[in-house]
């Protein structure tokens, strides 16, 4: 019996991340009750977040448990992105600290989608597990169709006004560009994929449940690089980060291992510290390409776009000639970045599993 109390929600058996999050989860539990077998521990999951949390976080906190060690675990969700609306503060962070230092524990463990010692990144396990193969000769750019990809599912503010630059700007329609529907956005974009082909990619909602089963008209693919014609064709990817807020923990997902699974150079429309992220877990990043735009020192999200932006109008005056010159030209960097995700993986695999040692 565990020796460690515990509370918190999980995604869905059914969904794949959700059966992932509870293996690492009872992972956790266990290595806790062999590290600390004699001390009171709590393990606190952030995921899901709602009143049944606030109430179970409440009443530990109100019978005054004597706590040696907190252990607050983000694996399938940034840290603050469920933290409860009706406690005071904006700051997601400055709620979560709240909560954590309401334990009045003596230790607190951060753990996942934290930076520090007990870091680990729950979506390169899963990915490395469950990615699609590819050869690399499917991969590599000969013919630049398109100048860039910007998928987006859910349509997040930061996605949706990046995607309004494009139109502004008139480069929509040099790439390929995704938007999810929203009843709060005028805007919606699909390259008219179905659900049904990516159930074995990762899209884990009931399609008998009919349009909630889809509810933003893009394809949950979580495994594959989708479309292959596109990716073949694309030569930037314009990654469009789940987590936009930069005073957050770096969320790095799936989203953004897909240009490095799939050998092209990346720009960011997200967090901007991400770019340091990787090259902290030995990544490459390719801004040094364009020395003219700074895509890291931006301090608004108009900064942020407006990189973006320069780098693709000075990519759309190269001919396609000079796209695949220079795609060779990153070449051994994107073959690098390849070959150092699958270390990555297992890296964090073993990190997960070996949190105390």
């Amino acid at each position: 019996m565990s020796v460690a109390d515990c509370i918190g929600n999980f995604f869905l058996e059914s969904w794949i991340y959700g059966k992932y999050e509870r293996e690492i989860h009872s992972s956790i539990l266990a290595q806790i009750d062999q590290q600390f077998p004699t001390q009171k521990n709590l393990l606190l999951n952030l995921t899901f977040w709602d009143e049944k949390t606030d109430k179970e976080v409440k009443q530990y906190i109100d019978s005054g448990a004597n706590l040696d060690n907190l252990f607050v675990l983000s694996t399938v969700d940034s840290p603050t992105c469920a933290m409860p609306n009706q406690l005071l503060y904006n700051d997601p962070n400055i709620k979560l600290n709240m909560i954590i230092n309401s334990f009045n524990a003596k230790n607190v463990y951060r753990m996942g989608n934290f930076s520090g010692q007990y870091e680990f990144n729950f979506f390169a396990i899963v990915c490395n597990d469950n990615f699609k193969s590819y050869d690399l000769d499917e991969l590599l750019l000969v013919d630049p169709k398109y100048l860039f990809i910007n998928y987006n599912r859910k349509p997040h503010p930061h996605r949706v006004e990046f995607v309004k630059q494009l139109l502004i700007h008139n480069l929509k329609d040099l790439g390929i560009v995704t938007l999810g529907r929203d009843q709060n956005s005028l805007l919606y974009f699909s390259i008219g994929e179905s659900a049904e082909n990516y159930v074995k990619y990762g899209h884990w909602y009931n399609l008998d449940q009919g349009p909630g089963s889809d509810q933003f008209g893009i394809p949950h693919d979580l495994f594959s690089l989708h479309n292959m014609y596109y990716w073949k064709h694309h030569f930037l990817h314009v990654v469009g980060s789940t987590e936009g807020n930069q005073i957050n923990e770096p969320f790095v997902n799936q989203i953004e291992f897909k240009p490095i699974i799939g050998l092209r150079p990346f720009v960011i429309n997200g967090q901007q510290k991400i770019y340091q992220w990787l090259r902290d877990n030995g990544f490459k990043t390719f801004n040094h390409y364009f020395p003219t735009v700074d895509l890291e020192g931006g301090t608004t999200a108009g900064e942020i776009y407006n990189a973006i932006i320069q780098v693709l109008t000075q990519l759309s005056t190269l001919s396609k000639e000079e796209l695949v010159a220079l795609y060779n030209q990153m070449l051994p960097d994107l073959l690098y970045n390849r070959q150092r995700f699958f270390e990555f993986a297992k890296e964090q695999e073993y990190k997960m599993k070996h949190l105390f040692q």
